[in-house]
């Protein structure tokens, strides 16, 4: 048997094409080392050029486009090159560029910068060449743009911000045509028309949508209405307007009430008033103010109080202690680090001659046709003395002058009234039953928010069976009671609590010297709140009076009975809440009928029930010049 030997490392050849067998023997010469690969992209040899952005825009003619033109220029690897020179030249429709001539940034990236259209309408092109790699080519069409018509308030409108803050709310503005169609490239200015402060990114120009919007609006340090304009060329200017309000309170002033005197145990002619304000000297509402005595005893009535708008806070009257001698108190602000907080007040309490010349008077004036008969002038006199002995204590004489008409009367009315003046209407209101009468106060003293004069409207109708029935004198006794402020000015002095007429189901009054004389008449097991006030009979009636199943035959319920209606101790004691100087023993004799935990009755057999009987109109504020400092709306 033959053997083949093949030499280790030796190759069989002979089975190969000739060309197979060229290429293998080139491979195995000396000096060889076989085929060469092809060389790698260098990185910073420019191979290809594409556009980046700024392609098929719309512009004015002889206007800029919005975007630049740019190009990306990259390497084999698609990697952007630098340095690379590119060549920008409009080829067609004139205009010009900004940068002809610029080199690529580290992105491989140049710009043409702003390219300005010709000044024909139609198409328009413009060419970017690498010298070595290639061009490309950019579009743009020049065409009219719409006519603006007007600028319409998109957002931002009717804010509100602390003063010298910025509103938080974008403001915008929107560019249309006749078609309602929005119009770009409109220049919109900004401006501050009132109020002061000022805008930031005041001129802009509208988007594609046809909006345009203000960097910022800071609002001036004065407190109200502020006002910025935006405007455009060829179309109407359209106004925001925002509201600055008052910072927190940061300083306090007294504005009235200092160095008064009055007779010991008195009240002074006029309150205690502070005025709050911001940083920026704007009155500040809303603050809560607290007036206290801080020497000579005595008491201030509506001693918490809450500043008006205007940061104006006023107290309710300041009764001076009962030796004479001086008397201070201070009006304290709520808060931490208002400057002059607390403000010191001084009064000096003398020995006597604080009022306007003794006991309380009430004078009742007749409007023209209302004169009364016998019966009926002799229940108004009987009506004056009763509450002229409860009430023991002089307050200050007012000057007034007012027009007929003021508090219903049919004549001027200039005189110095002390202390309390009731014009008296006798008129048809609606026939025989219904309202009998209303009455209240409508001027009030500044500080004390005691009555100066007064309204009673009674029916005529009416009147000759009240008389018959032996309710004549009760009735008018109740209704110069409601002129008083009995029931008309609780919630005013703020001591009604729980008010029926805002939701509440059991009103009640909450001075402590009608509290204590309620549990003096049996009120001590009364399982609610004290003094009970009545929750029905609709506006006029409910928050006006003791309650009828409480208190049944009581003067100042809604309801009158046949026979004896007590003027009781809780009502004296209410009027000594309220700022009068009362004589509690010139109250009736009166207990509460029956156990107050339990509900007794509504309106007994005979009961006349007084619809509506409170005269609620608004009352002017009245300072010790006569001058009508404001008017409380009810």
């Amino acid at each position: 048997m033959r053997k083949r030997v093949v030499a280790r490392g030796s190759v069989r050849i002979g089975a190969l094409p000739a060309a197979a067998l060229a290429a293998v023997l080139a491979a195995c010469s000396p000096g060889t080392t076989g085929p060469s690969p092809s060389p790698p992209p260098s990185p910073t040899t420019a191979s290809n050029v594409v556009v980046a952005g700024g392609n098929a825009q719309t512009a004015a003619p002889g206007a800029a486009v919005v975007a630049a033109p740019e190009v990306r220029v990259t390497n084999g690897l698609g990697h952007g090159v630098s340095g690379i020179s590119v060549q920008f030249a409009v080829i067609s429709g004139g205009g010009s560029v900004a940068n002809p001539h610029t080199t690529t940034d580290g992105r491989g990236i140049a710009s043409a910068g702003t390219w300005t259209l010709g000044a024909r309408e139609g198409a328009q092109r413009l060419r970017a060449t690498v010298s070595g790699v290639g061009s490309v080519t950019f579009s743009a069409t020049a065409e009219q743009p719409p006519e603006p018509a007007a600028l319409e308030l998109v957002a931002g409108d009717g804010q509100s911000a602390e003063v010298a803050t910025e509103v938080t709310g974008a403001l915008t503005v929107r560019a249309v045509d006749g078609q309602s169609l929005p119009v770009a490239g409109l220049q919109v200015t900004f401006e501050v028309i009132s109020g002061g402060g000022s805008v930031s990114g005041e001129t802009t120009t509208t988007d594609a949508s046809g909006r345009a919007s203000v960097g910022g609006w800071v609002l001036g340090t004065a407190a109200g209405e502020n006002a910025l304009r935006a405007s455009a060329s060829g179309v109407p200017p359209v106004t925001f307007t925002a509201t600055g309000v008052a910072g927190p309170p940061a300083t306090v002033e007294a504005v009235s009430g200092d160095g008064q005197s009055a007779e010991a145990g008195t009240a002074v002619p006029q309150p205690l008033a502070v005025r709050v304000r911001d940083l920026h000297g704007n009155g500040v509402g809303g603050a809560t103010v607290t007036f206290a005595v801080t020497g000579g005893g005595g008491s201030i009535q509506g001693g918490v109080q809450t500043t008006e708008t205007s940061g104006l806070a006023t107290s309710g009257g300041w009764t001076l202690g009962t030796t004479p001698g001086p008397n201070t108190a201070t009006a304290t602000v709520t808060g931490n680090g208002v400057g002059g907080s607390p403000v010191s007040f001084d009064a000096t309490a003398t020995a006597g001659g604080g009022g306007g010349g003794g006991a309380f008077d009430i004078v009742i004036r007749y409007n023209t046709g209302s004169s009364p008969n016998s019966a009926q002038q002799a229940a108004y006199d009987a009506a004056e003395s009763k509450w002229e002995a409860i009430i023991s204590g002089d307050l200050p004489d007012v000057p007034v002058n007012r027009p007929a008409g003021t508090c219903s009367s049919s004549t001027p009315i200039d005189e110095t009234i002390d202390d309390v003046v009731i014009w008296v209407t006798l008129e048809t209101i609606d026939g025989p039953g219904g309202v009998l009468g209303t009455a209240g106060p409508c001027l009030i003293r500044l500080g004390s928010s005691l009555p100066l004069a007064g309204s009673m409207r009674l029916d005529v109708a009416d009147l000759a069976n009240l008389d018959s029935n032996g309710l004549l004198d009760e009735v008018i006794l109740h209704e110069v009671g409601h002129v008083l402020g009995l029931g008309t000015l609780w919630p005013t002095l703020g001591l009604l609590a729980d008010p029926a007429g805002s939701g509440g189901t059991d009103p009640h009054f909450t001075g402590s010297r009608a509290v204590a004389a309620f549990d003096g008449i049996g009120g001590t097991g009364y399982v609610a709140n004290k003094v009970p006030v009545e929750a029905t009979g609709g506006s006029g009636t409910m928050d006006g009076h003791w309650r009828e199943t409480v208190f049944d035959r009581e003067l100042m319920t809604g309801w009158i009975d046949l026979g004896a209606n007590p003027v009781s101790t809780v009502t004296v004691g209410a009027l000594g809440d309220m700022g009068y100087a009362v004589d509690p023993a010139e109250a009736d004799a009166y207990a509460l009928p029956v156990s107050t935990s339990v509900v007794p009755r509504q309106g007994g057999v005979g009961a006349l029930r007084l619809v509506g009987d409170m005269l609620l109109v608004p009352l002017e504020v009245v300072d010790v010049a006569g001058r009508t400092v404001r008017v409380i709306p009810r």
